[in-house]
């Protein structure tokens, strides 16, 4: 895990990463290991993580995992969804702590709003 601020002034923007390093089996467990970054604008400063999710799924499941992991380097669409909103969530709360520490602004992504027609 790493902080850093490279500029005084507080960065508005950021960008944020996330790489899968790594997916192994154990019969019905899967460990996903990956990196999380945050990136402020203009090289203001970065937070920099790397993590572990263990998550226990059926048979069927990690065989599939397995697979399209060991072809692409990817994880099926339906488990991709879950592993990343988990890191997401994740960064983003151990991020809003690391970044309190030298006044970055927290890396969260407010969710985005739509407003529908009523039925």
């Amino acid at each position: 895990m790493e902080v850093k601020k490279n500029v005084e002034r507080v960065p508005r923007t950021f960008n944020f990463d996330i790489k899968l390093k790594d997916v192994e089996t154990n019969g019905e467990e899967v460990e996903v290991t990956y990196y999380y970054t945050v990136q402020y604008e203009n090289n203001a400063g970065h937070i920099r993580m790397e993590g572990v999710l263990v998550t226990k799924e059926k048979e069927e499941m990690v065989r599939s995992i397995q697979s399209e992991w060991k072809k692409t380097k990817t994880l099926p669409p339906a488990y991709a969804e879950m592993i990343l909103s988990a890191i997401t969530y994740g960064g983003g709360s151990n991020g809003t702590l690391l970044a309190t520490v030298v006044n970055l602004p927290p890396p969260l992504m407010p969710p985005r709003i739509q407003i529908g027609k009523e039925q």
